[in-house]
C-alpha cells in the first residue's frame, strides 16, 4: 500500500489519536484534511474512487503529493 489516510475533525485529540494509529499501518501516510466539515469532499472523492476501482478492476488509491 503507498496511500495518505485524510483525516478530518474538529477534535484535535481524537485527529492524533487516529493520526497515530493509521501512521503504524505500513505505507499509509497520515494526512490532516481539516475541520470535520472537509468530509463531505473526502465522502464524494471516495465514491468517485470506489466507481474507479469497479470500473477498472482495480485497487486505486489517492496520494497527496506536494505536502
Amino acid at each position: 500500500m503507498n496511500t495518505d489516510a485524510l483525516i478530518c475533525g474538529d477534535d484535535d485529540e481524537a485527529k492524533r489519536v487516529v493520526t497515530t494509529l493509521a501512521g503504524k499501518i505500513p505505507g499509509l501516510r497520515p494526512v490532516d484534511a481539516g475541520p470535520l466539515e472537509s468530509a463531505r469532499y473526502l465522502e464524494a472523492a471516495t465514491a468517485l474512487l470506489i466507481n474507479i476501482n469497479r470500473m477498472y478492476k482495480a485497487h486505486a488509491s489517492i496520494r497527496i503529493l506536494g505536502i
